[in-house]
């Protein structure tokens, strides 16, 4: 773990996210069932990405089809 945390922000609720590091040097995270079920995401979903480096943080978002 690099003990960098993310955090996700939806109607004023808030989650900390550690990324850890596997054993490649890749980054890793665990998003809780209970935020993906509360987001509507599923496993198979694809999300992008959005980098704040002036906050170092990042927002995840579900790719839909529009």
């Amino acid at each position: 773990s690099r003990g960098l945390g993310d955090v996700y922000k939806r109607q004023s609720k808030r989650f900390t996210i550690t990324i850890n590091e596997d054993e490649y040097g890749d980054s890793l995270l665990y998003i809780d069932d209970n935020i993906c079920e509360d987001l509507g995401w599923a496993v198979g979903d694809e999300l992008e990405y959005e980098i704040d480096e002036v906050n170092l943080s990042f927002t995840l978002k579900k790719v839909t089809d529009e």
